[in-house]
């Protein structure tokens, strides 16, 4: 049944409201006659449903198609493994159709249907549709020509991102420095097209109002206050984008504000910003309270930066730059050749995650080391000290994983992943669900240690009753991960192929294992395990281009996974590879395509 009542009542989600507005000025109709227009507009029905509101339900007779005009509409179906039982599918912004396909076929309602923001719309029931079919053909034809140019345009989009025009600044606590953050934001925005900033002293304005200005302009900045006022609640609610602020050891505020941000979480994005001092090694962790908001993203930033700023406008724009590392052994350490390469360049990395050997390098970026400085990390670990060199008798894993545990706590420390510099994230395979699963929360060294976990090599890590190990087992380049969280470009860099270098001389295995000895060119034991961690990964890697924005590729044959005294060489090949003039000239287009400009 539909959801959508013409109530009137204030504390209700959805109501009927008129509009001044003709239908000559939405952009759904620009293409339609004026008589057809005429004709239409007798069979129109305009509704406004508020933000949280139910539009209409996954099995709901399809008595209905409905145009957005201004807001946002969510498309949800219904998934058991899903945290509220609903999956998001995609998002319907103004000028779109929803619920189309089952006025023209009769079928039931394939999903549900809610409100992300107050939305304005209008409703051409099935009655009046078969109405117009038989007085005016050419309108039913007009409007399903419409309807099939959008479904094209949608299913060209890389991403199942929503687009951002509208975004909402919320501090959450009264000390936080509003004119300073605006003043970033707003330079972040004005940066992609034209901005309006929209404060308190807009509150009495009417919805035709709100509507116009965001017809007018390509974004608009509200600006909240602290508390749950009347204002702020506005804010919440027509925002794609929300932007909350925070100091640590801010005090918990009023539960009022939680309790707003959570009943209007759904379908819309939500970044925490903590703000931070520069001169910190690592972030201080934000307020413990703030664990109980969902957001999508918590970020750490020190306004008194220029890298600071630059990130927090790219935040509120939805123009983050991420990059994610592919497993691959000691070919993995041709990714801080690539760090390093994309840095002189000028490209900002915002965000970074990665698999295997992938992640302890992502997980070092994220916590500020230098290049340089990680480097002699690399060697401390992998020339002085064998990290997977403690073997015992092989019951688990032919290694302890003691030594490996430790030499990650010692560089790690007690650092955790929501206290980064940078967000980050690393993937593990989970045998006891036979998936991949992304570790972004807890601290960073057992993250790393999961993701690094060779079957057969070194023991799993344990997560509760679950079994973790190496993530290039089931997906060895997780730009798929990165996608669902960032908005702007995401780079990968896949070391994990390198066809023709992993091989064994046939006369070798005919001869039988007295032949197999040490001073023979053969693979080891611990080399056969590390390639067979990652082959079903690189398998599922060969999708990665359809997914991200651009792969990086740097030249690792020759290498072996297990060549540790690699390093320099292995930087050297990651550093080269971006430094080619044709991908050089790449990724500045990328980054351009997205409207940010290289440092």
């Amino acid at each position: 049944m539909n959801q959508v009542t013409p109530r009137q009542e204030l504390g209700d989600p959805t109501s009927q409201r008129q509009s001044s507005r003709t239908l000559r000025a939405i952009d759904f109709f620009n293409e339609i006659d004026d008589a057809t227009l005429i004709l239409l507009e007798r069979h129109l029905t305009r509704l406004a449903i508020r933000a949280g509101g139910q539009l209409f339900a996954e099995g709901d007779e399809s008595d209905a198609l409905y145009i957005v005009i201004a807001g946002r509409l969510e498309i949800r179906v219904a998934d058991a493994g899903a945290d509220d039982g609903m999956r998001p599918v995609a998002q319907i912004g103004a000028g779109e159709v929803v619920g189309e396909l089952g006025v023209l076929t009769g079928e039931r309602r394939s999903a549900g249907v809610w409100a992300v923001r107050d939305t304005e719309l209008i409703m051409l029931g099935r009655m009046a549709f078969e109405t117009l079919m038989t007085e005016s053909p050419k309108s039913i034809i007009s409007l399903t020509r419409l309807i099939a140019r959008r479904l094209v345009n949608e299913t060209k989009s890389r991403k199942a991102q929503p687009a951002i025009s509208t975004v909402c600044l919320v501090p959450l606590s009264p000390a936080v420095n509003l004119d300073i953050l605006r003043d970033v934001i707003a330079s972040g925005l004005d940066e992609i097209g034209t901005l309006k900033v929209v404060e308190s002293d807009c509150a009495d304005h009417t919805s035709d109002w709100f509507h116009r200005e965001e017809e007018h302009h390509d974004s608009l900045l509200y600006v909240a206050e602290a508390g749950c006022s009347g204002w702020t609640q506005l804010c919440i609610r027509q925002s794609d984008l929300i932007l909350l602020v925070v100091e640590p050891g801010d005090p918990r505020p009023d539960n009022k504000v939680i309790d707003y941000l959570n009943a209007f979480a759904g379908g819309r994005i939500c970044h925490l910003v903590t703000l931070q001092k520069a001169d910190r090694d690592l972030p201080d962790p934000a307020p413990g309270w703030t664990h109980q908001i969902s957001v999508r993203t918590r970020w750490n930033i020190a306004l008194s930066t220029e890298e600071g700023r630059g990130r927090l406008a790219r935040i509120a724009s939805g123009r983050t730059v991420a990059l994610v590392l592919s497993g691959g052994g000691a070919r993995g350490f041709a990714h801080l050749g690539v760090v390093k390469a994309i840095q002189e360049q000028g490209i900002p990395i915002d965000q970074i995650g990665g698999t295997s050997m992938g992640a302890l390098l992502a997980g070092g970026i994220a916590m500020g080391w230098s290049v340089e400085v990680f480097r002699k990390r690399l060697y401390a670990t992998f020339i002085d000290v064998n990290p997977v060199g403690d073997y015992t008798i092989p019951l688990h894993s032919f290694a302890r994983g003691r030594r490996l545990s430790r030499l990650l706590r010692e560089h790690f420390r007690d650092a955790e992943a929501r206290s980064l510099w940078l967000p980050f994230f690393c993937t593990a395979s989970n045998l006891t669900r036979g998936d991949a699963v992304r570790l972004d929360k807890g601290p960073v060294w057992r993250m790393i240690r999961a993701s690094l976990s060779i079957p057969g090599l070194v023991p799993p890590v344990l997560n509760g009753r679950d079994v973790m190990v190496d993530g290039g087992l089931i997906n060895n380049l997780p730009v798929d991960e990165m996608v669902k969280v960032n908005l702007g470009p995401v780079i990968g860099v896949d070391v994990g192929r390198a066809e023709g270098s992993f091989t064994l001389d046939p006369e070798v295995c005919e001869a039988g294992s007295e032949r197999l000895l040490p001073s023979m060119s053969a693979p080891s034991i611990v080399g056969v395990l590390m390639r067979s961690a990652t082959v079903a990964g690189e398998t599922n890697n060969r999708g990665a281009e359809d997914v991200a924005d651009h792969v990086l590729y740097p030249d690792v044959s020759g290498v072996s996974i297990l060549n540790w005294k690699a390093i320099d060489e292995m930087i050297d090949r990651g550093f080269e590879c971006v430094n080619v003039t044709e991908t050089r000239a790449q990724l500045t287009a990328l980054c351009s395509s997205y409207d940010i400009s290289p440092r």
